[in-house]
């Protein structure tokens, strides 16, 4: 935990003389990246006798940039699965825009409904990154978040999504890049050491990288084309994204 202080403390150090331009750019950016709303099909197939996914977290789980969940994250992971499983799934989606670790653990499970989820996707870390989230504070939340899905579903797998790859938001100038993606950083890290510690709790650690994306694309597309609004993902990046979290669910044998 130390070495992780210490690069919070010198990305702080750093900053401290630019407060005033990220102020700046903060709200600049908060007045253009809030236009968008999230999807209202939070729950689907809907089918019976399939499989359920119960998928938490912030706006990318809540699908702000997709026009629908089909559209998102939730619907090209279900389809994905099923295409290779050879099932039918359900998918249930409580996430909201702005939430970090702390606010789903405490505003949102509470309202998850009670029945058996097959397993549970948690996408989170782009909040906690902005609000510059201490390392402490943040192993804290994973750890009580962990416990509580725990208790909540004691026999189901749950998956943590691999970080947002802020060094690459266009909307971001350079020292947003440089001084939240340098938390996203060490807040990965973090990640993989709490969900070590727990039997049934995985962490896709892959490293988004565009530039990876796009060459797997022929180059077809640029950068702003997997971003809805400079920020949040695009209905393109949606698709990758959730078949690729597939793929590592059915590489792990996670479920079956």
């Amino acid at each position: 935990m130390l070495k992780y202080k210490l690069r919070y403390f010198l990305t702080t150090l750093l900053i401290t003389p630019f407060l005033p331009l990220l102020y700046l750019e903060g709200k600049r950016l908060y007045g253009a990246i809030s236009v968008l709303q999230p999807p209202k099909d939070t729950r689907g197939e809907n089918q019976q006798n399939a499989k359920e996914i119960l998928i938490l977290g912030e706006s990318t789980m809540a699908g702000i940039g997709a026009k629908t969940h089909r559209e998102g994250f939730g619907g090209h992971l279900c389809e994905t699965l099923k295409s290779y499983l050879k099932s039918s799934f359900n998918w249930n989606v409580n996430a909201r825009n702005g939430f970090t670790a702390k606010l789903v653990e405490t505003r949102i499970l509470p309202k998850v409904p009670d029945q058996t989820y097959d397993i549970v996707i948690i996408g989170l870390g782009g909040n906690d990154a902005f609000k510059y989230t201490s390392p402490s504070k943040w192993k804290s939340d994973l750890m009580s978040l962990n416990q509580s899905l725990i208790q909540r579903f004691p026999s189901t797998p749950i998956v943590y999504l691999n970080m947002p790859p802020i060094e690459d938001f266009p909307a971001f100038n350079f020292l947003l890049r440089r001084s939240i993606g340098s938390n996203i950083n060490w807040m990965r890290e973090i990640v993989e050491d709490v969900t070590s510690k727990f039997e049934n709790i995985y962490f896709n650690n892959e490293k988004i990288i565009l530039k990876d994306w796009m060459q797997r694309l022929d180059n077809k597309y640029t950068e702003e084309d997997f971003f809805s609004d400079g920020v949040h993902p695009s209905a393109l990046t949606y698709q990758l994204w959730g078949k690729e979290t597939a793929e590592y669910i059915i590489r792990e044998k996670i479920i079956s």
